[in-house]
């Protein structure tokens, strides 16, 4: 396996666990929760499916 295979396959792994994350997050039940704490967990969300783009869009990590 090339260097570019290895780096590939550990995007591939980043952008897998990253989508684990945003299931969990999924899984959350709102119920029960305050405002902020709903707010919160939607930023969380949307930073964590920023970064699950980047991994399988080009594969930086910036």
């Amino acid at each position: 396996m090339t260097d570019e295979d290895s780096a590939a396959n550990e995007r591939q792994q980043a952008a897998d666990d990253l989508f684990a994350v945003l299931q969990a997050i999924d899984a959350v039940d709102l119920n029960g929760l305050e405002p902020d704490d709903i707010r919160t967990l939607l930023d969380l969300r949307e930073g964590v499916e920023s970064l699950t783009r980047t991994y399988r869009t080009d594969g930086s990590q910036s």
